[in-house]
């Protein structure tokens, strides 16, 4: 049975008549108006007078139509292409000869192809984000200011929004946009459960050159929760989904929220249980404290590099662009501050000794100084390794994530900085000594060095 919506109204087109089998090929209907009600209908003459109630009889007589919905199953080709991957093998000959290719990217080393949970607490700015990159995609402009990405289409279901807001926010981020076509809308969907993982897949079916699906939020399309097997629900769900983007090799966005219980993981703080996060490709965490523009987009994937990018919301057209200003600055005070001022202005390292014989001359205990040393290990606003050397973290830059290199082995990190000349490529070069024009378009050339990115570092930092 094919599935369709035209107007408000929804089109259950039969494979044969339920008056004449010989009228065929989705030529009758039980179509269900905006209103609810049911009616019949056949394009062929002989049965225009036909009414519900005579398909009605047909069907349950005057029993409840109820017992022959339980098991209805839509006939959906792409649902039956996607169950009859199901279950079969394959042998390692078999894939090699496959042509698979290289994974797509909505965003270059953020959003793979696959699903991805981009969470984080109420109010912090996951909308505009995830707003500010589909008006980025469809225009073919760079994201974040500095990621050049591939123009296409874009799928953006905001539930939470009405009309007017959505309207308002577009005009805020992006004015009046170039390829306005390519950027499809809804701000209501029904449950996956309830027909709207069949919409979603005609949907994505009926739009050309698609490079990303969002949907703003997982709880308007959940199904109701049964309070139990709870993580094999959330499993369930996101697999669903997931299914969808990796048949149409299209990246999908599903936002979610935080929950408020604390670990050390940010992770963890995800809303629900493990089966989420499991069965996700990718997450991002958008981690923002109230009244501050600064935010950490922490991310971490099965396809992808951990790491975690400083981002500065612009209040004016409520867009995200990447920033070397530091987000999560500890606050010090008293003796931790006196501590890590005293290793910064040696360089950013020092041994424990000449620490507790500075600090000691300056009135203070050893007893004090060795316990804040290793509170702000705990802590990790410092590091140290094993020969007693204490060291400032440093703020780390977004550079790395235009850095297309797989880095398996740290011997292999060379300490020279270098060139962000493209998306994705990684190119050592002398400072300043260039024969092509860096990435950003500022008067500053943009050098960083490979030991300051995420967790390539030589060092033995934990």
């Amino acid at each position: 049975m094919k599935v369709t919506n035209k107007k408000g109204n929804t089109f259950y087109c039969l494979n044969e008549c339920i008056f004449d089998p010989s009228h065929r090929g989705n030529e009758s209907a039980i179509v269900q108006q905006a209103d609810g009600r049911l009616v019949y209908q056949c394009y062929h003459d002989s049965c225009k007078d036909k009414t519900w109630k005579d398909a009605r009889q047909l069907i349950s007589k005057d029993a409840k139509l109820t017992q022959f919905m339980k098991n209805l199953q839509y006939d959906n080709a792409i649902l039956k292409k996607l169950n009859e991957n199901k279950n079969k093998t394959f042998t390692a000959a078999e894939l090699y000869r496959r042509n698979i290719g290289p994974a797509r990217y909505a965003v270059k080393k953020i959003i793979p192809e696959g699903l991805t949970l981009l969470c984080g607490n109420p109010k912090t700015g996951k909308s505009y984000l995830s707003l500010d990159i589909a008006v980025s995609i469809v225009e073919g402009k760079m994201i974040f200011g500095q990621i050049p990405v591939d123009q296409g289409a874009v799928l953006y279901l905001a539930l939470e929004d009405g009309e007017r807001r959505l309207q308002e926010r577009l005009l805020t981020v992006g004015g009046k946009i170039a390829n306005e076509d390519d950027l499809h809308f809804s701000t209501t969907w029904d449950c996956l459960d309830e027909g709207g993982k069949e919409k979603l897949i005609e949907k994505i079916d009926e739009i050309d050159n698609l490079k990303l699906v969002i949907i703003d939020t997982l709880g308007k399309i959940r199904p109701a929760s049964a309070k139990k097997d709870l993580y094999q629900q959330d499993y369930k769900i996101i697999g669903n989904l997931k299914d969808i983007a990796d048949h149409f090799k299209v990246p999908m966005v599903v936002v979610h929220h935080m929950r408020k219980m604390g670990s050390e993981d940010i992770f963890e703080k995800v809303s629900g249980t493990y089966g989420l996060t499991g069965a996700a490709d990718t997450i991002l965490v958008l981690d923002r404290k109230r009244e501050s523009d600064l935010a950490s987009l922490k991310i971490t994937g099965r396809d992808i590099e951990e790491g975690s990018y400083s981002l500065k919301f612009e209040k004016e057209n409520c867009t995200w662009k990447f920033t070397d200003e530091v987000v999560d600055k500890p606050q010090l005070n008293g003796m931790s501050g006196e501590v890590v001022e005293l290793i910064n202005n040696n360089n950013g390292s020092m041994e424990s000794k000449d620490i507790v014989s500075n600090l000691t001359k300056k009135g203070h205990k050893e007893s004090s100084v060795r316990w804040w040393l290793s509170e702000l290990v705990k802590k990790k606003i410092l590091s140290r390794d094993g020969r007693g050397v204490y060291k400032t973290h440093q703020q780390t830059n977004n550079t790395n994530i235009l850095d297309n290199t797989n880095i398996t082995n740290k011997a292999n990190i060379t300490n020279k900085p270098i060139r962000l000349n493209n998306i994705g490529s990684l190119e050592p070069s002398p400072i300043n000594k260039y024969s092509e024009t860096p990435i950003n378009t500022g008067d500053d050339e943009f050098i960083c060095n490979i030991g300051n990115i995420g967790d390539v570092s030589d060092s033995n930092e934990p």
